[in-house]
């Protein structure tokens, strides 16, 4: 009897002791966490081999009896711009065929006139994991600017990481690296038409629970002990950094911790998306703001964020209107384009395009529009996602990332005008299986005109 009385206290004594254990991160609380961490990541690692992670679950479509990758409506004005699509890993590996193409010009048909191909570890030849090299296919392109001569400016994200968020490099048009720069860039970045800035969000690992500003308050803590805290970074047209400013401590030092603690993530508490410069237009609507401020788009906060070029104080917060925003964009007349990615009507999928006048708060959706999209319907995507404008503001081009999905639609109207898939022929992780069509992300597409670089006289 003794004995059993004693082994039923020693299990429950254990038992206190891993309670106390997670409860105070002692030992062996962390020993216990980083093997956990470590099978998961093995498991991972498997599964993307197997299954690249760009691949789409639930690709959306284009209407019934379109033919191959490409919708153009009947009376499509003609266009003889290209698109640049932000590719990626294993995507096609007919014309990039030792990692895929990072990036492609492509023509309304569909048809490629130039791609760019890397390896990442000639960017980053010394980068490493634990002392080994993760897979070159794990570097996922977020976005990308091509520039007159053919230079690719490319944000990569690493899914061998956590957080993903990895570093931004420029490439000449044969895939060449320039120069690159490694401090966790994410999503986009912006390049600024005239000065030719680069505006970067990027991220830092901070302890948690982070405080709330002075106030003794703190926002929820997080099981890994370490919270994202987002950037604004600006670099020169060489990869320089020219100043930042840390978006926690903008909000902190602008008297807003109330705006702060409305954040439902204590591991990533804002989660900075996108920053655009103010055009002179949005500066005459947006109270206390200068033509040059920064608008950023905080995920997290549900919130559009108008932040001074210089001192980095928060001038305005837009907010309420949308869920879980991404890509803000200035259209001439100072109205903000955005993609509210959660905020739709569930019947149409749940993702729209909202106008907003940031002076008065009217909002009105511009895409999908009852009656006009209904082939297209239905219009989500969770995550990501990227609006671009045509230059004479009358187009517009929706990325659906996760659904591998490019929509062009009449901003006057709402009406598609043309649509592509993500499609390509692939042929599984050692390249012996039978080719199969496969769906894949793309994070983002721009009009690009006609390059120089492109003309027959462009030597390389």
């Amino acid at each position: 009897m003794l004995r059993l009385v004693f082994m039923i206290s020693l299990v429950l004594l254990g038992f206190a002791y891993g309670v106390a254990s997670v409860l105070w991160k002692t030992w062996p609380y962390p020993v216990v966490r980083e093997a956990l961490a470590a099978a998961t990541s093995l498991k991972v690692l498997h599964d993307l081999r197997e299954r690249p992670k760009s691949i789409v679950d639930q690709p959306a479509m284009l209407p019934p009896g379109t033919e191959g990758s490409v919708y153009r409506a009947p009376d499509m004005p003609d266009d003889d711009g290209l698109i640049l699509v932000s590719g990626g890993p294993h995507q096609h590996r007919d014309i990039c065929p030792d990692f895929g193409c990072v990036a492609w010009l492509m023509d309304r048909h569909g048809e490629i006139r130039h791609a760019w191909e890397v390896d990442p570890y000639r960017i980053w030849p010394n980068f490493r994991v634990g002392g080994r090299k993760v897979r070159a296919t794990a570097f996922h392109p977020t976005s990308a600017h091509v520039y007159e001569n053919g230079d690719l400016l490319v944000n990569f994200v690493n899914d061998e990481l956590h957080p993903a968020a990895f570093g931004v490099a420029r490439i000449d048009r044969s895939g060449n690296p320039l120069w690159s720069r490694v401090r966790g860039g994410h999503h986009w970045p912006t390049v600024e038409p005239d000065s030719g800035l680069i505006f970067l969000p990027e991220i830092e690992m901070v302890p948690a629970p982070l405080p709330i500003g002075s106030t003794g308050e703190r926002l929820a803590d997080c099981a890994s002990g370490e919270a994202v805290e987002d950037w604004v970074r600006v670099l020169n047209p060489h990869g320089a950094l020219l100043w930042e400013f840390s978006l926690v401590e903008s909000l902190e030092s602008s008297d807003l911790p109330g705006l702060l603690a409305l954040a439902p993530n204590g591991c990533d508490p804002t989660h900075l998306n996108f920053v655009t410069p103010l055009n002179a237009a949005a500066a005459r609507r947006i109270r206390g703001a200068r033509t040059g401020d920064l608008l950023v788009s905080v995920r997290n906060l549900n919130a559009l964020v108008i932040v001074g070029r210089n001192d980095g104080l928060v001038r305005d917060v837009i907010t309420g209107r949308f869920l879980a925003q991404h890509n803000p964009v200035f259209l001439a007349d100072g109205h903000i384009l955005l993609l509210d990615n959660r905020g739709g009507d569930r019947a149409m999928g749940g993702s729209r395009v909202l106008r907003i006048d940031p002076e008065s708060g009217n909002t009105e959706q511009v895409f999908p529009r009852p009656g006009i999209a209904a082939e297209f319907l239905p219009v989500f995507t969770e995550y990501l996602g990227y609006l671009d404008v045509s230059a004479d503001e009358k187009r517009v081009l929706f990325t659906e990332s996760r659904q591998g999905r490019i929509i062009e639609f009449e901003l006057s109207s709402g009406k598609v005008t043309w649509a592509y898939v993500n499609d390509h022929a692939w042929r599984g992780p050692d390249g012996d299986l039978p080719a199969r069509v496969t769906r894949f992300h793309n994070s983002a597409a721009r009009y690009a005109g006609r390059p120089t670089f492109l003309e027959p006289e462009a030597a390389p």
